[in-house]
Order: structure tokens, then sequence, then C-alpha cells
């Protein structure tokens, strides 16, 4: 387990340094909250590393990744709907589980500030009732 630490560790202070964003107790509260001002290209590549880090860690450990099924879906009603439950409630986001991409304005995924070619990704206030997943 040390190893594992060592390596997320490693890679959160990376991040963090890289944003220019205070690392020096816990990177992760840093990291994330940067993640809205940056450029869609920027925040894409930061998912990544985030989204690798989290897989090699579930995998080692034999966990799940933290999602859930979200009934329905907004607009299209065609998309299958993942809420991701890992961290706070208030920081939970919706993504398409399919991999679908934003076409950009006029979308009718209705998702805000909508970039051609982004995932899909929403806030949870945005896609689930008050009395939904976790809420």
């Amino acid at each position: 387990m040390g190893e594992m630490a060592d390596r997320a560790t490693r890679k959160l202070g990376w991040l963090a340094d890289t944003l220019h964003v205070d690392s020096l107790v816990d990177p992760i509260p840093s990291v994330l909250a940067a993640i809205p001002a940056l450029q869609p290209g920027t925040a894409a590549v930061v998912a990544r590393h985030l989204a690798d880090e989290d897989r090699w860690i579930r995998e080692a450990i034999d966990l799940a990744p933290a999602r859930e099924p979200v009934p329905g879906a907004p607009e299209c009603g065609v998309r299958r709907l993942e809420v991701q439950t890992a961290g706070p409630i208030d920081a939970w986001t919706v993504v398409c589980a399919v991999g679908c991409r934003s076409r950009g304005e006029g979308c009718p995924c209705g998702m805000p500030g909508a970039v051609e070619g982004a995932a899909h990704i929403w806030p949870r206030t945005d896609v689930l009732a008050p009395t939904s997943i976790g809420a």
C-alpha cells in the first residue's frame, strides 16, 4: 500500500504544481477547485490524469467505480447517465456513460457552457431531483 500512496501523492502534487494551486496540505481540494476555471482542453487532460489514478487505485484494491445509474436523461432521453459519487455530495457530477460528446451551442444536452467535442458532464443539481440518489 505504501507504493500506491506514494504514487498517488506524487501525481496529485504534480497536478497541483502544474496548475499553480496550493498543494501543501491536501492537493485534492485545490486541484478540484481549479478545474472549472481551466480551458476545456486543459480540464480534459487533468480529468484524464485523475481518472487514470482513480482507476489504477481501484483496480489495485478491487474496488468498483464510484458511479450509480441515473434514471432518465436530460433533453434527448437517449443517453445512459451515471452519477459520479466519489467525494462530497456537492462535488458529484453526472456524466454520459456511453461517452457521447457535445455538439456545442444548441446541443440538446442542455449542458451549461456546452463546448463542441467536450464530454457531457452536468453538476448533480442540474440533473437529479432533491429526492434522487444521495440527495
